[in-house]
């Protein structure tokens, strides 16, 4: 495929096994380290599923490595669903093996951006994919990337994909275009409409879930304080077809941000890791003061990346985006809490 939002590089690059295996050792020698019992492997690119042996290799290992280290794995693959078949949604099954399948709706919202590399739509292919998955995995996530020109179908797409049989679906802005106040207005109006939706399937005990307002809805009980604000290196790892070690996947390339590499089996740098996260502990000072600091998403290094070119520096569109979405949340909030009791 060919998404003409796609940030990964464009590269014939693809890990060896001997690398997969050596990412895990790492993985669980780090967890060891932090006295962490849990690890999740995600597999992410590019379309991981060019590499299907490759996958079940590193989890086949990983299931040794659990038993030999006393920590257990659990397993993600995000995948464009152009090579999705029967027999590997059964071994995923298998496995444990959680599936996001990237879908950005309906049709005319999907086959917008998401192209094949000669240009023709894929939508036809990604739904039949979507059904698969599906039939073998209730709970598969889809993941919908929503781009100015696609927000006026945004309620329709997430309705879609309700009927379609998606129990959740997380929406994802493109922070690295360009947004007009027209669009931003648009967004309000379909998060409006979706919130008002959102509330009518809760409140009927609708198995349905959109961390869009999910993740504003918990953190107004829990806010994000420090201990749980977006810190490099702190909760997760990407790892470059090479072995580069990286805090998140938006750095991956990026030199300030590499941590060492797996193949020598040291693990991430120790001490670029407290480096990492004594910068960025501290308050965004453009953010000081702000009321709506603790439940924002203005930390997160990979959106500040996408939309200024800098992990601690925070975009006008973030800044709006965040507003209006815990106003429309907690909107909804009071009309949940009024209904319920």
């Amino acid at each position: 495929m060919a998404c003409n939002y796609c940030s990964a590089p464009k590269t014939i690059d693809s890990m060896s096994r001997e690398t997969a295996f050596k990412v895990v050792d790492m993985a669980a020698d780090h967890a060891t380290r932090q006295s962490l019992r849990n690890v999740c492997l995600s597999f992410f690119g590019g379309e991981p599923l060019l590499r299907k042996k490759l996958v079940f290799d590193t989890i086949d290992y990983s299931s040794r490595v659990a038993h030999e280290k006393d920590v257990s794995f659990t397993y993600r693959l995000t995948t464009n669903g152009t090579m999705v078949d029967n027999h590997f949604v059964e071994r995923c099954r298998a496995v444990g093996l959680q599936l996001a399948l990237s879908i950005d709706g309906t049709k005319e919202a999907h086959d917008k951006h998401r192209r094949f590399r000669n240009g023709s739509p894929t939508f036809d292919a990604v739904s039949r994919a979507g059904k698969t998955i599906l039939q073998e995995l209730p709970d598969a996530l889809a993941m919908l990337t929503l781009n100015e020109d696609t927000v006026p179908l945004l309620f329709d797409s997430v309705g879609f994909l309700h009927a379609f049989g998606f129990k959740q679906v997380a929406i994802a802005l493109n922070y690295a275009s360009s947004w007009s106040e027209a669009g931003l207005d648009d967004l309000r109006l379909q998060y409006g409409h979706l919130a008002k939706w959102y509330g009518e399937v809760l409140l009927s005990g609708g198995e349905f879930s959109l961390p869009l307002f999910d993740s504003k809805f918990i953190n107004l009980v829990t806010p994000a304080i420090d201990e749980g604000r977006c810190v490099p290196g702190r909760r997760q790892f990407s790892v470059a077809a090479d072995g580069s070690i990286y805090p998140c996947t938006q750095y991956v390339g990026l030199s300030t941000y590499y941590l060492g590499n797996a193949n020598n089996g040291a693990g991430p740098d120790q001490l670029k890791l407290a480096e990492l996260a004594a910068e960025h502990l501290g308050e965004i000072p453009s953010c000081e003061g702000c009321a709506i600091n603790q439940r924002c998403n203005h930390t997160c290094g990979c959106k500040n990346l996408a939309s200024t070119g800098h992990a601690r520096r925070v975009s006008p569109l973030i800044c709006t985006h965040e507003r209006m979405l815990v106003d429309i949340t907690d909107r909804l909030g009071e009309v949940i809490f009024e209904a319920v009791w």
